[in-house]
């Protein structure tokens, strides 16, 4: 019995530091478990405005059916174009993540509390790869050499 409780406790300790450790940016920056949180946000999706959806486009489908002008003529059972249809509505809708998934099952989020610090490095060096490129692209004087003598550049 004072397993239980022991593990427990350490559960509750581990939600608790992942709570005052990690942000949401910090869960999306490790790539295991931005993939979590991206499938639970899909997951929702598919439970609360899928059905909706689906049943709004095979409403109009049947109700355009008839005619000939209509773009939704070659889909008159209203499921040819609904997969593209739920991509796009995937692709622009805000993104919303819930994080209790980590505090539920403390034992997901260990790729990101193990390899943090080297997500912070990580994350540090691209900045400054990013920062160095876009100098590159904005340096009007790239390739020249500076004239000390003159104070201008030469070619």
């Amino acid at each position: 019995m004072t397993d239980i409780q022991t593990d427990s406790e350490s559960d509750n300790e581990e939600v608790i530091l992942l709570k005052e450790r990690f942000t949401l940016d910090d869960f999306l920056m490790c790539p295991e478990t931005r993939q979590i949180l991206e499938e639970e946000r899909y997951q929702k999706l598919g439970d609360t405005l899928y059905h909706d959806i689906e049943e709004f486009y095979e409403a109009i489908c049947q109700e355009c059916g008839g005619g000939v002008a209509s773009a939704l003529y070659y889909d008159q059972e209203g499921s040819r174009f609904f997969g593209d249809l739920m991509g796009l509505v995937y692709q622009y809708l805000v993104p919303e993540y819930d994080l209790q998934i980590f505090y539920d099952h403390p034992n997901l989020a260990k790729p990101l509390s193990e390899g943090y610090e080297e997500l912070l490095k990580k994350k540090a060096a691209d900045r400054l790869r990013r920062q160095r490129e876009a100098y590159q692209e904005t340096n009007s004087h790239q390739g020249m050499e500076f004239n000390w003598a003159s104070r201008t550049y030469k070619k």
